[in-house]
């Protein structure tokens, strides 16, 4: 297909010119380079315009509904990068009218992605424009998320029925964390009444966990997900039922989001209510039903001020209930064992501040998987005389090696939770492993299931199977008709019922 004819049919235009972020200076790390646009003269839809001393770029849409973008990529390095950005830009539309949808208008979007060009969510920025406004001043700094690779900067006419958008200016500067706008805060919650059917309130004795007369509680279970995703939940009650009457799980793991929770995702119009509501459904059904409900703060790399927020107002809702543990934070990574345990040891204070005593889990580092700063004794955390205890958790995948060192020695002094375990369909859904980590089989064919299994139930290790969803990748469920997966949902659900494994090869 030639040049010409990818704009026929398209009338897209995108050019593919990386731009390196340098030292962080007052310099712009992007700006939109109008000495190029003899390059663009082939397009019709893209031009260079000039009234008075404003220079300007001019997307116009001559085809009804048609795409007309510009495309950018900001690189971020994976050191010394900014955490946060800053857009500055100069915009208006003219006789911009939106197609067969409200959206099909004119467009700002910034958006991250991952070293595999994954999109990253939540979009960074999506303004709008339509009909016909003067020049529009843009100043907004937006998060870098920790696993971006590089931001998508496109100006775009997404298949507007007719009109332009045009660009004056358009800089990204390097921003701090004190730049980026404060949220609004959380609207408190009221404490959860007590339930009347609850599990034995649970503590820490030893590297087990007891009930309330002293006896050895497993958790075994799974993760049901989707409410770290989407604010509605996905099958979330209906997955609960399976789960415990079907799968025989005592232990339910629900990754939550503290956006979600404070009600700050911009289709959220009643500050979490629905959203908590939820979570009270599960921990009410779940209790009812004898099983333990785990809340996940289902975050990466290292806690920030917003996530102590988010445990005063869950500590304050849940504290004290028999059947309510708390996850601190889901993966850590990509920082030191000093200021891991600093930040944890904040989360965790701040649970106890609030008089909650629940049962607190603390994810190691390398993604939650590494615990050997816990398991030298260095890097424990404190927990207060009234605490229930601190169980230490790690994420075990196939990628994941030397199991001894990293996790099985912490268990020799503490309680250990798995609180991701899983075997991929294949490699290919998982194309972010490097080749040199990809080391056992994966799929059917494979005996890894069987092993880190037999090696769970060997050392009594608390553990929640990863995913109960069927496109939440590994899965332990085909469809929702919950049919278990070949590759590794069968030898979840055959575990929980009772079988036991024999780790040949660990």
């Amino acid at each position: 297909m030639t040049f010409h004819h990818r704009i026929a049919i398209f009338m897209t235009f995108c050019i593919l010119e990386p731009f390196i972020l340098h030292a962080l200076n007052m310099s712009p790390l992007f700006s939109l380079d109008f000495s190029k646009v003899e390059e663009w003269k082939p397009l019709e839809t893209t031009f260079l315009k000039k009234e008075g001393e404003t220079t300007f770029l001019r997307l116009q849409a001559v085809e009804p509904e048609k795409h007309v973008m510009i495309y950018r990529r900001l690189y971020l390095p994976q050191t010394n990068r900014p955490v946060a950005l800053h857009l500055t830009a100069r915009i208006r539309a003219v006789a911009i009218e939106h197609g067969a949808q409200n959206w099909n208008n004119g467009h700002l979007i910034l958006k991250f992605k991952d070293n595999n060009d994954k999109e990253i969510p939540p979009v960074a920025i999506d303004l709008q424009f339509h009909g016909t406004t003067d020049w529009q001043t843009i100043d907004k700094v937006f998060k870098v998320p920790a696993n971006a690779s590089y931001l998508e900067i496109m100006p775009y006419l997404l298949q507007a029925k007719s009109g332009c958008l045009d660009i004056a200016q358009l800089d990204i500067y390097a921003a701090t964390k004190d730049d980026l706008p404060k949220p609004p805060p959380i609207v408190a919650s009221a404490k959860m009444p007590p339930l009347e059917q609850t599990p034995s309130p649970l503590r820490v004795h030893g590297n087990r966990l007891v009930d309330e007369n002293g006896k050895e509680v497993w958790l075994q279970g799974v993760c049901i997900d989707s409410l770290q995703w989407s604010a509605g939940g996905e099958q979330i009650l209906k997955s609960l039922q399976v789960a415990i009457d079907q799968w025989h799980a005592n232990v339910i793991r629900l990754p939550v989001t503290d956006e979600f929770w404070a009600g700050r995702n911009k289709w959220q119009k009643d500050k979490g209510l629905k959203y908590r509501e939820l979570v009270d459904s599960v921990i009410r059904e779940a209790n009812r039903k004898n099983a333990y409900v785990i809340v996940d703060l289902h975050r990466f790399k290292s806690p920030q001020d917003e996530h102590l927020e988010f445990w005063q107002d869950v500590a304050t809702r849940y504290g004290n209930q028999p059947g309510v543990i708390f996850e601190l934070f889901n993966e850590p990574h990509s920082i030191g064992w000093a200021e891991w345990k600093s930040a944890m040891q904040k989360l965790l204070d701040t649970v106890r501040q609030t008089g909650a005593n629940n049962v607190a889990i603390v994810g190691g580092l390398d993604w939650g998987y590494d615990l050997t700063g816990v398991a030298s004794d260095e890097y424990v955390l404190s927990d207060t005389p009234t605490g229930r205890g601190i169980v230490y958790s790690s994420h075990i995948y196939p990628w994941k090696f030397q199991w001894d060192k990293f996790v099985l020695k912490a268990a020799e002094k503490h309680p250990l939770f798995i609180g991701e375990v899983g075997n991929p369909r294949r490699w290919e859904d998982f194309s972010f492993i490097e080749e040199s980590a990809r080391k056992v089989k994966v799929g059917v064919e494979s005996t890894w299931p069987q092993d880190v299994i037999g090696v769970i139930q060997a050392n009594r290790l608390n553990w929640t199977a990863f995913s109960f969803h069927p496109k939440c990748a590994p899965q332990l469920l085909e469809d929702w008709n919950y049919t278990p997966t070949p590759f590794w949902g069968v030898h979840v659900k055959e575990a929980l019922n009772g079988t036991i494994f024999e780790a040949k090869t660990h």
